[in-house]
């Protein structure tokens, strides 16, 4: 296994969320230990807390006519994959305990793609397949979870601030 890439994949989604938090404003914003099914946690101005699992994506988000696409040269999709075991452990939490679950996306290109996974009315797609991971070093069949851009919150870093592009369904609002 190789901890050195975990490690630095957590390091640098953390410092993008926490950049990225001068929209959100999540207040006590703290990292999870490791292995955990989320990346981050903290509480809204409400006080409800918030599991956040971070993903930061060797694409880039584009807009081809309706349809947003992340891509690169060999890969092209209009949805963004999660791990299907995280899914359902921030979904229990949410049922079980009313912890907002909520996934954010980076792109190399300054997009963001949030999704509150308690608002999905129906269940995505999912699908097992092989799967070579870089930090376990060896291929693994892996079962993901397929969320659809155009139903996530865009938003696009200009100037040092986020603007929202997109509304998706129904958002956190800190």
């Amino acid at each position: 296994m190789n901890d050195a890439f975990f490690k630095k994949n957590e390091n640098e989604g953390f410092k993008l969320f926490q950049d990225f938090n001068q929209k959100l404003k999540i207040q006590d914003l703290t990292r999870a230990v490791e292995r955990e099914h989320y990346d981050a946690s903290g509480h809204t101005s409400l006080n409800e807390v918030v599991e956040i699992e971070i993903k930061k994506r060797n694409l880039e988000l584009s807009k081809r006519g309706e349809k947003w696409i992340m891509s690169n040269e060999k890969f092209t999709a209009d949805t963004v994959m999660i791990e299907s075991h995280k899914l359902c452990s921030l979904l229990l939490d949410y049922q079980c305990n009313g912890i907002i679950p909520l996934y954010v996306n980076f792109f190399n290109n300054e997009y963001v793609v949030v999704y509150n996974l308690s608002k999905f009315k129906s269940r995505p797609e999912e699908k097992t397949f092989a799967i070579y991971s870089n930090g376990y070093q060896f291929k693994q069949f892996e079962r993901r979870a397929f969320l659809k851009l155009k139903e996530g919150w865009i938003y696009k870093k200009e100037n040092d601030n986020y603007k929202l592009i997109q509304k998706g369904f129904e958002t956190f609002d800190g």
